[in-house]
């Protein structure tokens, strides 16, 4: 007793604590020392289709099966992994301007090349310290370049930064640059490979008269290119202009930070609460019949203005599985190769799709967004792990939504031997009602725009109008448009689609006739004047409350000024749609002024409106692309924000808004009965393309497809990758293109336009139309009967057929059980003559044999041979360049 007297109590505990871990649960208890805690368990959460995915209790996944069998082939993987972006090394030399040691004039670390105006450092003015740059030019000129060269990492994400200040600086730009003419302050970043410049992007400071402000601009450097050159330039312009305080820097930190934490199981499946690089993460991780489902909230604990990086990460040992970049296109995964497939017009990139999947000969697995849930996002495959990379941002505050950056997504197996397609199919599974048809097939047709007897008298029905695009409220000069008064009845006696147009994204400033653009201080003192009018009739009260509404919802650069540009004669303000609290917001005004204005001059013809249509819904071109440094207008951001890639701060892109308002409107619409259409234009090769599709019940594309994929408008994607993008996106909703030179066409390219259009079941519309003539009205007469033909069966994203000459495009419409036929689009893009042979799968016929079906080219009438084929049946024929065959294959001969 006395020995046990004098032990510790450290060393007391230290022996307990051996005992009991060579005890079981029980001989503990009866020796009387507490039990130990039981060992955290991992948790799985499943589908009833096969999916398996294993957490470990600190949040890694371990596990990762597909129909039982186990894919992620021994590797563990954080399932949330955290990047920062900024805080990174300036590698500027001398960026404050502010060493000259060899005493030259000019700073140390920086040369002088060609120009008219030399520049001078002087101390009368700085951003920072004693000295800058100033470049005085009394006339129109380029002025000699400062510059230097530093060395730089191959395929790395950079941003410049500098201050400018200006002083009498002409020509005039808007804000919004470089959307309508640039100023002439630049800042200049060349990629240099070697010595010859591979890439080039500028930032652009303010003209006329301004104070020190920054701009910025961000860039990834090419796979060959291992140092840029920083020029500071005036280009074409006069004025004085200062430099200082310049930056080169990388975007993102090196690393990522693996998220750890606790995972729970719950009754719906897990919950996972952890950290990673000073950001607390809280998600649920759901299992449902067909998909697991994982929705998180990411906050800063510092409670700062935070941008980010959110990766998700899944390990699947997919060597030799297919990569799928769309329904039409794999490439087989190898070692050591990574895969994506991202958009190329934005340096943002994005996936092109809201889904990306992977198969073998036996297993499928997809992962990708909710359509109502749209993010900055990308999916990437490499060194055995699938990453989904969200961009994403908080900022400071309690109160705001903008203090907490949401994320969902999904994850599925589904048919291997579909690819894509098959995938595709369980997406529309999995969300149906993003999906959803509202019209009628058989009032489905082209869209036009304002079309009535005056212009089309008794052939209207063989143009095949099925949506007519008219003024009810405002027109596309922003104004009070009324020109659809005299059109909506005669839609309604003809059972047209009736849609009342509308745009919301911008403010057209009505008061500028002068073709120059006035100064920053002019416009915006034209604002605040209309916003204090006291108005005396409808045109003054829609004039001073949409200047109020520009004050309280314009968005605001980097500097809080106000973002606007030339547009077709106006000055565009660029609106955020996010709702103010307390505050005559643009989302507001846009109701009154255009949706409620449609809903109540239509009821004041006593006529029906058949639906709402929203002008310019292009993912992130021009507004769509603009990034807002306003935060008042962030605390009731719906999707969350993100960060600019020129700027590295937390932003909320418009983009953002204006899916939010494509679901408003949308329920606005679906509220009172009508339908949502608009203008979808956005490319595949476009970030943020896909946002508000879930919302669009008419899909027009404006223009023709061959416009929609040339090199005025995106020279990154073909007429067939758009037009299946789109078709996706639609599913089963009408498609239709609203082509403005259509008037001008002779009948032979209608008919050309029309062949291609058949392959998507995509109508054709036109726009202007003054002098269509008879020799189109007989083509649209023969083609726009099969396009409804076709989509009243509905496209069908699982084709079950293939061509023997890949060259040849094969799109299936309907099935045989439902509709007692099915059609096949088969199409020669090509200019030269293919023949060809289809093979369709036994089960889309119904598993009847060839002997059993009769097929006929609705394109031509003539009959068509189906054969036997090995799995199913076959047909054949040769078609001339730019042609389509429609096959439609029927029971009984």
């Amino acid at each position: 007793m006395a020995a046990l007297a004098r032990t510790s109590g450290a060393e007391l505990l230290r022996r307990r604590t051996l005992v009991a871990g060579s005890m079981t649960t029980a001989a503990l208890v009866l020796a009387g020392l507490p039990a130990a805690p039981p060992a955290a368990a991992s948790v799985t959460v499943r589908t009833d289709d096969g999916v398996a995915l294993q957490l470990s209790p600190t949040g890694k996944v371990t596990s990762l099966r597909l129909g039982g069998k186990e894919v992620a082939g021994g590797t563990r993987s954080p399932l949330f992994s955290v990047r920062k972006v900024g805080g990174t090394p300036n590698l500027l030399p001398n960026p404050g301007l502010e060493v000259d040691r060899d005493g030259d004039g000019i700073p140390d670390g920086w040369r002088l090349m060609s120009g008219v105006v030399e520049p001078e450092w002087v101390t009368d003015q700085a951003h920072r310290g004693q000295r800058s740059v100033r470049f005085q030019a009394p006339t129109v000129a380029t002025s000699t370049s400062l510059q230097t060269t530093v060395a730089v990492e191959p395929s790395r994400f950079y941003r410049l930064d500098g201050w400018m200040r200006s002083e009498d600086v002409q020509p005039t730009a808007a804000t919004a640059e470089p959307a309508t003419g640039p100023s002439p302050v630049r800042l200049k970043v060349q990629q240099l490979a070697g010595s010859t410049v591979v890439g080039s992007v500028q930032a652009y400071g303010y003209t006329d008269t301004a104070g020190w402000h920054r701009g910025n601009v961000g860039f990834r450097t090419r796979p060959e290119v291992t140092s840029v050159r920083v020029v500071a330039q005036v280009v074409a312009g006069s004025g004085t202009v200062w430099y200082d305080d310049l930056s080169l820097r990388e975007l993102f930190r090196p690393g990522w930070g693996a998220a750890r934490g606790t995972v729970k199981r719950t009754a719906s499946g897990a919950k996972f609460r952890g950290t990673a690089d000073k950001m607390d993460i809280a998600a649920t991780v759901t299992e449902r019949s067909d998909h697991v489902r994982i929705d998180g909230t990411v906050r800063s604990s510092t409670r700062r203005e935070t941008p980010f990086q959110l990766r998700v990460t899944l390990p699947v040992d997919a060597v030799g599985w297919r990569w799928w970049d769309d329904p039409r296109h794999f490439r087989v995964i190898r070692p050591g190769k990574r895969y994506d497939y991202l958009t190329e017009w934005n340096e943002q990139q994005t996936s092109r799709y809201p889904f990306n999947t992977l198969s073998s000969r036996s297993r499928a697995l997809t992962v990708g967004l909710p359509l109502d849930r749209p993010k900055l996002a990308r999916v990437e495959y490499g060194g055995g792990r699938l990453h989904l990379t969200f961009d994403l941002g908080v900022a400071a505050g309690s109160s705001s939504r903008a203090t907490r950056a949401p994320f969902s997504l999904v994850l599925f197996t589904s048919a291997p031997g579909a690819g894509y397609r098959g995938a595709t199919a369980e997406y529309y599974d999995i969300f149906p009602r993003h999906f959803q048809r509202r019209t009628v097939a058989s009032r489905e047709g082209g869209w036009f725009g304002s079309v009535s007897r005056s212009r089309l008298a008794d052939t209207w029905d063989d143009f095949g109008l099925g949506l007519n695009m008219i003024a009810l409220g405002t027109g596309n000069d922003g104004g009070n448009g009324n020109w659809g008064a005299e059109f909506l009845p005669w839609d309604n006696e003809r059972g047209i689609y009736a849609t009342a147009y509308n745009h919301h994204w911008g403010y057209k400033h009505p008061n500028v006739d002068d073709p120059t653009i006035p100064t920053y201080e002019t416009e915006m003192d034209r604002i605040r004047a209309d916003s204090h009018i006291t108005p005396t009739d409808a045109g003054e009260h829609r004039l001073r409350d949409r200047s109020v509404a520009t004050l309280d919802s314009g968005a605001r650069d980097i500097n809080d000024r106000y973002l606007y540009a030339r547009y077709k004669g106006f000055l565009q303000h660029y609106e955020n749609l996010n709702p103010l609290d307390g505050a005559l917001d643009w989302r507001t005004v846009s109701r009154i002024y255009q949706m409620d204005a449609a809903v109540n001059e239509a009821e004041r013809l006593d006529g029906t409106l058949d639906a709402l249509h929203l002008d310019s819904v292009s993912g992130m071109r021009r507004w769509g692309s603009a990034d807002d440094y306003h935060k008042d207008h962030w605390a009731n951001t719906r999707y969350g924000l993100t960060f600019s890639y020129d700027s590295g701060r937390v932003v909320d892109r418009l983009a953002f808004g204006v899916a939010a308002q494509v679901a408003y409107v949308s329920k606005y619409a679906h509220d009172r009965g009508m339908f949502l259409s608009a203008n979808f234009n956005g490319s595949d090769a476009r970030s943020a393309s896909w946002f508000g599709a879930h919302a669009i019940d008419y899909v027009g594309l404006e223009r023709g497809l061959p416009e929609k994929a040339s090199d005025e408008n995106d020279p990154h994607t073909t007429v067939d990758g758009f037009a299946l993008f789109k078709r996706v996106l639609a599913g089963q909703r009408p498609v239709s293109t609203i082509d403005p030179d259509c008037d001008t066409y002779d009948g032979q390219e209608v008919e050309k336009r029309f062949h291609q259009t058949m392959l998507y079941g995509i109508y054709m519309g036109c726009g202007g139309g003054a002098t269509w003539t008879d020799e189109q009205r007989v083509v649209f007469a023969k083609y726009t009967p099969l396009l409804r033909e076709i989509n009243e069966a509905g496209w069908e994203v699982v084709t079950a057929a293939e061509s023997s000459d890949p060259a040849v495009l094969v799109e299936r419409f309907g099935s045989m059980a439902e509709d007692g036929a099915v059609w096949f689009a088969v199409h020669n893009p090509t200019e030269v003559r293919r023949p060809y042979v289809a093979t369709v799968n036994r089960h889309t016929v119904e598993g009847l044999s060839a002997a059993a079906l009769s097929a006929e080219d609705r394109m031509t009438g003539e009959p068509v041979v189906v054969g036997p084929s090995p799995g199913g049946v076959s047909f054949g024929g040769d078609l001339a360049p730019f042609t389509t065959a429609l096959v439609r294959i029927t029971p009984g001969r």
